[in-house]
């Protein structure tokens, strides 16, 4: 689970967000921030580290940024370099995202698979999910030849494990149980 001071910060933006009527525009920028992040996480250390003086961390954000994000998320930027907390950029983003996810009715969810789902497998899977969850699905494959077949559906802290290896194991220990 994300610190509380992503958290805190996430809550500020998505609420300027709702303010403004520009979460989806807000969470586009924060996902390719979190990429660019991602891909360069030097570039967190160097925003974060004591030895650059806040204001050539600031100069950096605008010179890397500006123009390319919205000055709302620019300034946000900003202002978690001035107080230090670009080292906790990722956890804002997952927690904007969950508030994102939330205010919009999406649940995003995971399915294992032991071989890829495709087609109208993968359409069906996601229409049940939306009918039980009674949300917008955003469904990713995960495939994983281990769980030799069947299904295992994450989604949040959830998981629901309908996996051949899974019942295997529990035949194995209900028969040592009887056995034994």
């Amino acid at each position: 689970m994300e610190g509380i001071v992503a958290q805190r910060y996430a809550a500020s933006l998505f609420e300027v967000g709702v303010e403004q009527n520009c979460l989806d525009s807000f969470l586009e920028e924060m996902t390719a921030l979190n990429e660019v992040f991602t891909q360069n996480e030097e570039l967190v250390k160097l925003l974060h580290t004591p030895t650059v003086s806040k204001e050539e961390k600031l100069e950096l954000v605008e010179n890397i940024f500006g123009g390319k994000v919205s000055q709302y998320v620019l300034n946000f930027l900003k202002i978690m370099t001035e107080k230090g907390r670009m080292d906790q950029i990722f956890g804002v983003y997952n927690q904007f995202k969950l508030l994102y996810n939330k205010e919009k009715n999406i649940q995003e969810i995971t399915a294992v698979t032991a071989i890829p789902l495709q087609g109208p497998l993968f359409d069906k899977l996601k229409e049940k999910l939306e009918q039980v969850t009674g949300k917008q699905v955003i469904l990713t494959n995960q495939v994983d030849p281990s769980i030799l077949g069947g299904v295992i559906i994450r989604m949040q802290d959830d998981q629901v494990d309908a996996s051949v290896k899974t019942r295997l194991e529990d035949l194995k220990q209900h028969i040592s149980a009887i056995i034994a």
